[in-house]
Order: C-alpha cells, then structure tokens, then sequence
C-alpha cells in the first residue's frame, strides 16, 4: 500500500447496486481531488483504479465499471489491514454489505477512519 496516500473513495461492491456507487464515486471525486480510488470487485478483492477511468465511465447506471489497469490489493479483508493508521476512507457504497455494517466492522477492526455511521450503530 502506498504510504503517501492517505484518503481514498471506495465504491463497487458485491450487491445489486454497485452501478449507484460507481455514478455516486464519480461525483465525490470532484470534491475529493487528491483522493485515490478503490474499486470493490465482485470477487471481494479491491483495486486501486485509474481516476481517468473512473471520471469518463460512460452510463454507470446501466454497466458495470471495468477499470482498464487496476492494481489489486487483494481480498478486501485483508488490504485495509495493510493500510497505514493515517489513511481515511470515504465510502460511496451502496446496498449490501457496503451498507449493513459489514464493511464498518472491518475498517474499525483496521482501525481505519471512515465516513459512515459506526459499525455498533447499524
């Protein structure tokens, strides 16, 4: 993991509504400019991906987001782990367990800082 970074937008996921997440993290990362991005594929492994790619993903509602060169960083549950203590991450998920406390327990577990509700809260 790279130590220079410190924010990241995570989005994809494993449920029906990824597309939603992939359209929300296009919006986000215009205010969020220095932030890299994590694709969560539907394997559970997340990547990081090209901001290019993301920014001109034409109709995110109605197709899958392809990345053309991620870098995987493996299986979800363990690539947060890894990350450095400063690293804060913003999630643009939806549905799923992007929203029912399962990625919440893991980015607590990490000690990772994020933008949702806590785990305990759901």
């Amino acid at each position: 993991m790279d130590s220079s970074i410190n924010t990241y937008v995570l989005f994809g996921g494993t449920s029906e509504e990824r597309n939603v997440s992939t359209a929300s993290a296009q919006h986000v990362v215009e205010y969020l400019p220095d932030a890299a991005l994590l694709f969560w594929e539907k394997d559970d492994t997340i990547a990081i991906v090209d901001r290019d790619d993301l920014i001109n993903f034409p109709n995110p509602f109605y197709s899958d987001f392809k990345p053309r060169n991620p870098k995987s960083l493996g299986k979800i549950t363990e690539a947060f782990k890894k990350m450095h203590p400063s690293t804060k991450v913003f999630l643009a998920l939806h549905g799923g367990r992007g929203e029912d406390g399962w990625i919440q327990k893991i980015l607590e577990d990490a000690k990772i800082f994020f933008s949702w509700i806590r785990k305990c809260c759901l």
